[in-house]
């Protein structure tokens, strides 16, 4: 669901090392760009596991949809924000996991500066 280009993209916007006061908003940005296409994915992950096959089916369509959305939306951050933002990329990390800890965990947050 979540390929390469937007974690190379969220990377590129989002991790310098320097503090900022705009990780609270970025967090949230990131947050709206992601949340339809997990949206998505739950109803669909929802079907399947109520064996409603058909259902599920009739939303993949969607995903590609999404995904498109979702990618001109993390690319209008790098408009909004500029490739030379400067973040905290803990604050940031902190910030998403706590606005949208499914997100956070997709993009394994955690596993950065370890």
């Amino acid at each position: 669901m979540f390929n390469k280009f937007f974690i190379a993209l969220f990377l590129l916007v989002c991790f310098s090392c320097q503090d900022s006061d705009n990780t609270n908003a970025v967090a949230d940005d990131v947050c709206r760009c992601f949340t339809p296409l997990v949206e998505l994915n739950d109803k669909i992950q929802s079907h399947l596991k109520k064996n409603q096959g058909a259902a599920a089916e009739r939303l993949l369509p969607q995903v590609k949809t999404e995904e498109e959305n979702g990618k001109k939306c993390f690319g209008s951050l790098l408009e909004k924000y500029g490739a030379e933002t400067e973040l905290n990329s803990d604050k940031l990390s902190q910030n998403i996991k706590n606005k949208c800890p499914k997100i956070h965990s997709i993009l394994k947050l955690d596993q950065f500066g370890k």
